[in-house]
């Protein structure tokens, strides 16, 4: 796999999470809570085809050369322990002379209330 720019690598893994480029395989799994209107009325517009998950994954699995406003990386939420696609996060970059981006992210609602509490800080 290779970088999505020059800056940001092509996975952020943690103990827990796997960010990554969407794959064309991940087209059902991105439909599944894009396709719910639970989802899609907080994203202000009507629930998306599996067409439509397929050909947004197709245009962005490319990466991005985070250059010009309205460049935007979309990245694949996934656990590290196991398969499929739980949510996504995009960063939108809204104006590269200021330097302003925009983060957004959108989660199945099976995975809601699942995060791990906090690890106790050694003392």
């Amino acid at each position: 796999m290779t970088a999505v720019s020059k800056r940001v690598p092509a996975a952020i893994t943690t103990e827990r999470l796997v960010l990554r480029l969407f794959r064309p395989g991940d087209a059902d799994d991105r439909y599944a809570y894009q396709s719910l209107p639970e989802v899609a009325r907080y994203l202000y517009r009507p629930p998306l085809t599996r067409e439509a998950c397929a050909e947004s994954i197709a245009a962005r699995a490319g990466g991005t050369d985070w250059r010009a406003d309205g460049d935007s990386l979309l990245l694949a939420v996934c656990r590290a322990d196991e398969p499929g696609v739980m949510g996504e996060v995009v960063l939108t970059l809204r104006s590269a002379h200021a330097r302003q981006a925009e983060i957004g992210w959108v989660f199945h609602p099976r995975y809601a209330g699942q995060a791990t509490p906090p690890r106790r800080r050694a003392r």
